[in-house]
């Protein structure tokens, strides 16, 4: 029986200018392995170093990390909680790229921190004059684009449920 051999590994300089390496290290790992064993083996101290280390903001805070953890189907990750996902990823305000869109004709396009929040409340001040509320459905047939993600952050923002569907998907698929 053979191995599987490795075809590519990362430079260890790429490696310790990752995200995932700050965390491991922060969280007091040397290796992923480790790293992994811990997620594993005390997984609601791993949620909870995780969402720290992300600086999650919640509006209310979880009586418990990970309920029912026996189960993964019944699990709960941060059962009470609540929170604005649009709040979290809006709340920056740089000039760095937010979002890289390459489309399948090569168009390129990049929208800053900046940019994105301005077209997300654009997007959002729309959907209030339009009526929509929290807890309201908002549905979108619009491919992968930028546009999506703007309309998709918008409606969040103002706590409205986002479904949207691909024309890519054919017109059987919309209708299913």
């Amino acid at each position: 029986m053979t191995s599987n051999p490795i075809i590519w590994s990362p430079a260890t300089s790429r490696v310790q200018a990752s995200a995932m390496y700050r965390f491991m290290r922060q969280a007091g790992f040397d290796n992923y392995e480790s790293l992994y064993d811990w997620s594993v083996q005390e997984a609601p101290k791993f949620w909870e170093a995780l969402a720290g280390f992300c600086d999650i903001v919640f509006d209310k805070s979880a009586r418990r990390t990970l309920a029912n953890s026996d189960d993964i189907i019944a699990a709960r990750w941060f059962d009470g909680s609540q929170l604005n996902f649009a709040a979290n990823l809006l709340r920056y305000d740089e000039d760095d790229a937010a979002i890289i869109f390459v489309g399948e004709d090569g168009t390129r396009r990049e929208l800053s921190h900046a940019e994105l929040r301005a077209e997300v409340a654009a997007v959002a001040a729309g959907l209030k004059a339009a009526g929509v509320e929290m807890g309201d459905r908002v549905a979108a047939f619009l491919p992968n684009c930028p546009e999506a993600v703007v309309a998709m952050l918008a409606a969040t923002s103002i706590g409205a449920i986002w479904s949207s569907c691909s024309p890519d998907f054919g017109v059987n698929g919309v209708v299913d």
